[in-house]
C-alpha cells in the first residue's frame, strides 16, 4: 500500500530514492504493527540494529548512497548483502530522517518528484542537508548504534 502511495505522491514509479522508499514502506509497516499492538516500534529498531552489525556496507565505511537509490543499485545490493539486512538498513535510515524532520517531511520528498527536480536536489531541499552529507552523518549514527 505505501508503495502504491508513493507512485501517487511522485506521480510515477521509481523516482524517488530506492533506499529511502523501501525504508518508508517498512516504516510504515512497522508503525501499522504496533498501533494493531502486535509488535513495537522499538523492538523493530533493536531488531534491525542486531541485523546490520556486520553490514558490508558499515564494514567499508561506505554507504553509497546514490547507487542504493537507484532500483536496480538496492537490487544488485540486496542480492549481494542480503536481503534482510539491506531493508533493515534502509528502514535504520528512514527512521532516522523521521525522528529527525517528521514523517510529513519524507511525505513531501517523495511528493516534490511531481516536479523535474533531481533525487540531490529534491533530498537537500526536503531535508536541508546534502546526499553526501547524510551520508556520513547517518553512517556515523549507525555505526554508534553497533556495541
Amino acid at each position: 500500500m505505501t508503495h502504491v502511495c508513493q507512485i501517487e505522491l511522485a506521480e510515477g514509479e521509481g523516482r524517488a530514492a530506492q533506499w529511502l522508499a523501501e525504508g518508508m514502506a517498512e516504516w510504515v509497516a512497522f508503525t501499522v504493527l504496533e498501533r494493531l499492538h502486535l509488535d513495537t516500534m522499538p523492538n523493530r529498531r533493536e531488531i534491525a540494529r542486531r541485523g546490520i552489525r556486520n553490514h558490508a556496507a558499515l564494514i567499508s565505511a561506505r554507504l553509497d548512497l546514490a547507487t542504493l537509490g537507484t532500483p536496480r543499485g538496492f537490487t544488485v545490493r540486496h542480492l549481494k548483502e542480503g536481503s534482510v539486512p539491506t531493508y533493515q538498513l534502509a528502514f535504520l535510515m528512514t527512521d532516522y530522517l523521521i525522528q529527525q524532520h517528521g514523517f510529513a517531511r519524507v511525505v513531501e520528498y517523495i511528493r516534490s518528484f511531481g516536479t523535474h527536480q533531481t533525487p540531490r536536489e529534491n533530498f537537500e531541499r526536503a531535508f536541508g542537508i546534502t546526499l553526501d552529507d547524510f551520508e556520513r552523518e547517518i553512517l556515523t549514527h549507525l555505526k554508534s548504534l553497533i556495541p
